[in-house]
């Protein structure tokens, strides 16, 4: 476990691990991949939420959308195109946050997709339940492709407001 939060902290590539003696990049990364695969870390994610919400509570009242574009080099299933490097291998990352930036949702894309594509399915990706509302994102968002909109239908407290400022 040390070694895999030493590579996604400090961001070196598994083979530095060998050098730290913390233990061997092959068994790390292996870890790794079987850990993610079982849904560990989404899990610890999920727990962490949990907690936080139950000490200072998931600030509901505002949520905040934003995507992100990163080379990725080594590719990957969830890489694609990145329009702003001349077309190499990118990934978007697509975060929502509560009112005080504490991330609730998360998606990864290829570079190439545009963060209106992906607002539906990062609404969708809340590990945990917004109390007293229904998990599916509204369906006008699903419907469009051309507006950016967020809302959860029968919410007093978030109302569906596209951008065109109507009400829905």
């Amino acid at each position: 476990m040390d070694a895999i939060f030493f590579v996604l902290r400090t961001g070196c590539q598994w083979n530095a691990l060998n050098g730290t003696g913390i233990c061997s990049s092959s068994a790390a990364h292996r870890r790794f991949q079987e850990w993610t695969e079982a849904g560990v870390f989404a899990a610890f994610w999920q727990d962490g939420l949990l907690a936080y919400d139950g000490l200072l509570g998931i600030d509901w009242s505002w949520l905040s959308l934003d995507g992100a574009m990163v080379k990725a080099p080594l590719g990957g299933e969830k890489t694609g195109p990145n329009p702003t490097d001349r077309g190499k291998k990118g990934v978007k990352r697509s975060v929502l946050t509560d009112a005080r930036g504490v991330p609730v949702g998360v998606v990864l894309a290829g570079a190439n997709r545009n963060d209106h594509l992906l607002m539906a399915d990062t609404l969708d990706s809340l590990p945990v339940n917004r109390p007293g509302v229904a998990r599916s994102t509204c369906a006008w968002t699903r419907a469009t492709t051309t507006t950016s909109h967020a809302g959860w239908p029968g919410s007093a407290a978030s109302p569906c407001i596209c951008a065109r400022g109507a009400r829905r």
